[in-house]
């Protein structure tokens, strides 16, 4: 519970710019290994 209250909240534009810049691009990357490791075995 106490690390709850040691992080401060996030705001909506903070999350969609991590959203952005780091998720989806390592979703994406998730999604191309993935392929290439499923045509290569």
């Amino acid at each position: 519970m106490w690390v709850r209250f040691s992080y401060p909240r996030f705001r909506e534009d903070q999350l969609q710019r991590f959203a952005w810049k780091v998720l989806i691009p390592v979703s994406l990357a998730n999604i191309a290994v993935t392929s290439i490791f499923k045509v290569v075995m």
